[in-house]
């Protein structure tokens, strides 16, 4: 059996032209060094250095909150407009309100958190609960709504993407994305036994909300998982559907690299393994959603992972 024949049995015939395409037409060293050597600083810094990323902003909070998540993006869509001879194209009121709306919801996402003063007044056995499912809603609220506003505004941007920024299932191949879940089980398997992975996962552990509630931790559970998942496709949506697809119109295949600087840094609350691999998650789930005009691949492998990290997590506290 042929490596062709192989590709095409498993469905990766097609991501593999994807990959292909993209090196092609996205990937310089006039933008790969300066951009490689910006990101490999903020992981040192973050992980290494001991230094504090807030330090130097501490007298004007609101300032950092702000410019943490809008400088990764900003920069790199302009660095990689200068290192393909575009730069004139992201100097444009249209860009500034994109890009302005993206900046945003980054910030709001992380920093506007309304309902932590809803719950404040609530049992602290309860809170907890109350709190981080809060967040899954919220965050996914914000991912939606910007993306929706654009979509009902841009008569272009709905002419251009099947369906709601890569929604449309139509044509969806399954098959690759399975084969890369199943490939992954024994990996997250073996992380649910590391202290890191135990020390975050799972996301959400039974014990107070149940007892004062008097209900079945399977409830306070499955609640807090809809609300995960939700979070999940959501974040697929902005990321890979509409971050990917706007800056699209901008920067071409090119739009997949400022999303990757953003997604990388949004994980810097989390080990470093986690945020390195979300530089290489980011590109792949990128790559496939902007051929493919499809977000379902990432869907598929983001969702079933975290799923996966959840089950073996709580499988870890519980029965191992």
């Amino acid at each position: 059996m042929t490596n062709n024949t192989i590709k095409g049995i498993l469905g990766f015939q097609s991501i593999f032209q994807y990959v292909k395409s993209f090196i092609a037409n996205a990937v310089s060293v006039r933008f790969l060094i300066p951009w490689t050597t910006f990101l490999s600083a903020a992981i040192w810094m973050r992980y290494q250095s001991g230094i504090s990323l807030e330090f130097w902003w501490t007298d004007y909070p609101h300032f950092f909150r702000a410019f943490f998540y809008s400088a990764p993006f900003l920069l790199t869509c302009f660095l990689y407009a200068w290192s393909i001879g575009q730069f004139k194209k992201l100097i444009s009121i249209e860009f500034a309100a994109l890009a302005g709306a993206i900046c945003f919801v980054l910030w709001a996402n992380q920093y506007w958190l309304m309902y932590k003063s809803w719950w404040s007044h609530m049992p602290t056995e309860v809170y907890a609960w109350l709190s981080k499912t809060s967040y899954n809603l919220h965050v996914s609220f914000f991912f939606l709504l910007v993306p929706l506003a654009f979509y009902g505004f841009s008569s272009s941007l709905r002419k251009q993407w099947s369906g709601f920024y890569g929604l449309s299932r139509k044509g969806f191949e399954y098959r690759p994305y399975l084969t890369v879940l199943v490939i992954c089980i024994p990996f997250v398997f073996w992380a649910s036994f590391e202290p890191d992975f135990q020390k975050l996962y799972p996301r959400y552990r039974p014990g107070s909300a149940e007892l004062f509630w008097d209900i079945s931790p399977w409830i306070t559970v499955l609640g807090y998982q809809a609300s995960y998942a939700l979070q999940f496709i959501m974040l697929e949506l902005f990321y890979r559907g509409f971050m990917v697809m706007s800056v699209g119109r901008f920067l071409g295949q090119g739009a997949i690299w400022p999303m990757v600087s953003v997604y990388c840094f949004l994980h810097f609350t989390k080990p470093m393994p986690e945020a390195i691999g979300a530089i290489f998650g980011g590109l792949f789930l990128g790559i496939i959603a902007y051929h493919s005009k499809s977000i379902w691949g990432g869907v598929w492998i983001h969702l079933g992972i975290a799923m996966l990290m959840e089950i073996f997590a709580y499988l870890a506290i519980f029965v191992w």
